[in-house]
């Protein structure tokens, strides 16, 4: 509950036994946080379903975050579902360095979108600085975190030394989501993400 507002927590504590949506009402809380409280609840209800394949009406989202309090920061101008977001918890380990003497000692990989027969895709790619070979990619319908874990999957080869392997990235939430970092600390691979504000 670290970095939680105190009225959020004691909610939980005084209300973990009856409510079923406590658990919900957490995972709200921290995609909030995560966000820098910058998510409505249609971006919330997003992230719920595509990171943690949880299924929530609209309006249940927004009862809740009217239960929490929870009111997000008014903006300018408009964010992809996928932005910057405050990065809390991988460093930028890459710093910039974009060129490798060695295969496999580090992967770039980003998102993009693009239209196709009047239709919006993305396509998820990763990159080796070594010699800028694509390793893989993968096209989607939906940007998730299905998308994301497929690219990485396909780019694993059993026959390739990936014991020294950084994987680098924005700060999409997507790359700090659960899955995705214990999948790469499974595979013993180092996560590293570019520095808010910048995107290289």
């Amino acid at each position: 509950m670290s970095g939680l507002p105190k009225s959020v927590y004691y909610y939980y504590e005084h209300h973990k036994k009856t409510d079923k949506y406590h658990d919900i009402k957490i995972l709200i809380s921290e995609i909030f946080e995560a966000s820098n409280r910058t998510y409505g609840y249609r971006r919330i209800k997003l992230a719920l379903q595509n990171l943690y394949q949880v299924k929530i009406a609209y309006k249940t989202v927004v009862k809740i975050m009217e239960e929490l309090h929870i009111v997000c920061k008014v903006r300018k101008k408009r964010y992809r579902y996928i932005s910057h977001i405050s990065n809390k918890i991988i460093p930028n380990l890459l710093k910039r360095d974009f060129k490798k003497d060695e295969p496999n000692i580090a992967w770039v990989t980003d998102v993009s979108e693009f239209r196709f027969n009047r239709k919006n895709l993305y396509i998820s790619v990763i990159q080796d600085l070594y010699n800028g070979e694509v390793k893989a990619y993968q096209i989607s319908r939906s940007q998730n975190q299905d998308l994301i874990l497929k690219t990485l999957k396909k780019a694993i080869n059993p026959n390739e030394d990936l014991s020294k392997l950084l994987i680098h990235s924005d700060q999409g939430i997507l790359y700090q989501s659960p899955k995705y970092r214990n999948y790469l600390k499974k595979s013993s691979f180092v996560q590293s993400m570019s520095a808010k504000g910048n995107a290289y």
